[in-house]
């Protein structure tokens, strides 16, 4: 396969080629080195760092694909469409599920903060009696929505009954 239609799968996957170079021309070793590291570089979320790695690896198995494949059965075309529209299907999924866990994360927080003020009937897991206190706020920890109920933590699960 010749560098421009490597340089267009990137294009498709939505990266940048590395270098430029003329039909025909193989990109020397460390600078497609360069670019796949480019595409594994960490970012900012864990979501997207997973995306990056899995771009990474995709482009990887790719590359080793086309220089071990067998010059007189070249990989048939439709089979690397049908592979490059997986791969795009997957990060699809990866960002529809990280945009849905942000919504409901959204949701507690609204749903939580609606019960500020309010009298609540919890269970505490070292007292098997409810308990009953009024919410004093909303704390947001490590991706679960915590009510405060004087120097209790009440997670939704644990809410028997609001009162007014």
């Amino acid at each position: 396969m010749s560098t421009n239609a490597i340089a267009a799968i990137g294009a498709n996957l939505g990266v940048d080629a590395v270098g430029s170079s003329l039909p025909g021309d193989k990109p020397n070793a460390s600078e497609f080195d360069k670019f796949l590291q480019s595409m594994a570089q960490p970012s900012t979320t864990a979501s997207a760092s997973s995306s990056g790695k899995l771009r990474f690896d995709f482009l990887n198995l790719l590359v080793t694909q086309l220089q071990n494949q067998n010059p007189l059965e070249p990989l048939d075309n439709n089979e690397m469409a049908s592979q490059l529209s997986q791969f795009a299907q997957l990060e699809q999924l990866e960002s529809m599920n990280e945009t849905f866990q942000r919504l409901l994360a959204a949701t507690q927080v609204t749903q939580a903060a609606t019960l500020v003020g309010k009298q609540i009937s919890y269970y505490v897991d070292d007292i098997s009696a409810p308990l009953k206190g009024r919410v004093g706020r909303v704390e947001f920890d490590d991706g679960e929505v915590r009510l405060m109920v004087g120097k209790d933590a009440i997670g939704f699960g644990d809410i028997l009954s609001v009162e007014n």
